[in-house]
């Protein structure tokens, strides 16, 4: 019963993102942009695919991996809201080396060690 894996809250609210992207402390590391505010009870995360980054089969595919890159370190993310903004690159790198962008990026836009 204990071998349910937890997954990341989805920050859903326009004016939530929008906080973010005008309030919010920026983070880049490779092919990933993490923005973050601070001081919500429960981290919640955004996953962005801008159009440049392909039609929406390529976004999709950035979209998945960047919400499986953020599964895996679900019970280290802070209490914040964060926004994942992906580039075209993202479905291009190994999954290990994308896991480890997101991580830099997050823990550079927060300031804490995950």
């Amino acid at each position: 019963m204990s071998d349910v894996k937890k997954t990341f809250n989805r920050l859903k609210s326009k004016k939530a993102i929008g906080v973010l992207f005008n309030k919010g402390k920026a983070g880049r590391c490779g092919c990933v942009l993490v923005k973050a505010v601070a001081g919500e009870l429960d981290p919640k995360v955004a996953i962005i695919a801008p159009k440049k980054t392909g039609n929406a089969v390529k976004r999709n595919r950035i979209k998945r991996r960047l919400r499986a890159a953020v599964n895996e370190m679900v019970e280290a993310l802070p209490k914040a809201n964060i926004a994942v903004i992906a580039q075209a690159r993202a479905t291009d790198i190994p999954f290990v080396e994308l896991v480890k962008n997101v991580k830099k990026a997050i823990e550079k836009a927060t300031e804490t060690e995950l």
